[in-house]
């Protein structure tokens, strides 16, 4: 049986659509949305912020500077074409696949700067994902207030965990309107 984070990643770009079919009013449901963002992050997310030159005002990073950390220029649609040769979230494969699947699109000079642009790559998909995945956790469990502070308590480790702006943000946000502030 193919489970929710496994789907995610096979049809990243089908997160709105998969999510969308997932009845959030089932607890089994929702720990499985948490786990699936809690796997994301721990496997796509977190490992790659150290590549994040860019850090906001609360000393968080907040986004990835693909440009540079491939040290090359890149172009946003071709990044965005890039995604029919790797349609799936997974780790960068060895690098002479990597610099054959590149090469056509993007003159990354070295292989450290191609992993670390894939790597980082990934981690915004990821977070697409997860941007999906924790709006559909914007209402009150429906297992009633202790499973509500329960769910909650792991958003907030999760949120605490090293993550770009963004995915941050969501977390955070769903966090704040479901506590009330």
């Amino acid at each position: 049986m193919t489970t929710l984070f496994d789907a995610l990643v096979a049809k990243p770009r089908s997160a709105d659509e998969i999510v969308a079919g997932l009845d959030v009013n089932d607890p089994a449901v929702r720990v499985t949305i948490v786990n699936t963002i809690d796997r994301l992050v721990k496997e796509l997310i977190s490992p790659a912020v150290p590549l994040m030159p860019r850090w906001d005002e609360e000393g968080s990073p907040a986004y990835f500077d693909l440009e540079e950390i491939a040290g090359a220029e890149l172009g946003g649609l071709v990044v965005d074409m890039f995604e029919d040769v790797f349609p799936t979230l997974r780790s960068p494969p060895e690098d002479a696949e990597l610099a054959r699947a590149v090469d056509p699109y993007f003159a990354i000079p070295t292989s450290e700067r191609r992993n670390a642009f894939f790597r980082a790559w990934m981690a915004e998909r990821a977070g697409r994902v997860v941007d999906a995945l924790a709006r559909a956790l914007t209402a009150r469990h429906p297992g009633g207030p202790e499973e509500d502070t329960r769910e909650l308590e792991i958003l907030r480790r999760i949120a605490s965990a090293p993550l770009h702006g963004n995915v941050r943000y969501r977390i955070s946000d769903v966090i704040d309107r479901r506590s009330g502030r």
